[in-house]
């Protein structure tokens, strides 16, 4: 299977519909999901840090349907509907970066919706932000990832006040809610 077969392939995988307080109202295909106007769906943006105190960022495979070549967090993407979202992180994780992340927690949630010029979808999300530690040598799977850059929290600051074109929309408001927890900066 190409990569490009495996991306739609994932576009008829289930995602969880939720109402504005994060509570399931049903379920639809990632596709449905992104359709504009696009339906509010339960997802997770993970940022990883490192023994250094630096975070992962990733950039999204250029093959990718939404948003290809874009930077954003360690890792994203959708709940499984009935699954535990942190057993669906860590399988993400794992998946799209080769290792197992420690510690993995909630931060909080934030909302958003965002068009893709690119694909003319959008992201209409509930994301639940997850903080968490990788000591290992990520290996990424080429089909989710381009590229992966190690970044301090004050150049990540930095990047997220004045984001580029290249930077994902969302990057900004999960940082700020990972920026929250309080195990960032003791592992910083």
């Amino acid at each position: 299977m190409t990569d490009v077969q495996r991306q739609q392939a994932r576009e008829r995988n289930l995602v969880d519909l939720v109402d504005t307080n994060g509570s399931s109202i049903g379920e639809t295909t990632v596709e449905e999901a992104h359709t504009r106007p696009g339906r509010l769906h339960r997802a997770f943006s993970a940022f990883l840090i490192n023994s250094a105190g630096d975070i992962l960022l990733q950039r999204r495979a250029h093959t990718k349907i939404r948003y290809p070549g874009i930077w954003g967090p360690s890792c994203c993407g959708h709940a499984v509907p009935g699954e535990d979202l942190l057993v669906t992180a860590r399988r993400r994780i794992h998946e799209e970066l080769g290792v197992h992340p420690e510690a993995l927690r909630q931060a909080g949630p934030c909302t958003y919706w965002i068009p893709d010029p690119a694909s003319g979808q959008v992201d209409t999300e509930y994301n639940h932000v997850l903080v968490g530690c990788i000591d290992a040598d990520p290996v990424p799977d080429p089909s989710e990832i381009g590229e992966l850059r190690w970044i301090t929290a004050g150049d990540l600051d930095h990047l997220t006040a004045a984001p580029g074109e290249t930077d994902g929309a969302w990057i900004g408001s999960t940082w700020a809610v990972a920026r929250t927890h309080p195990r960032i900066k003791e592992w910083m």
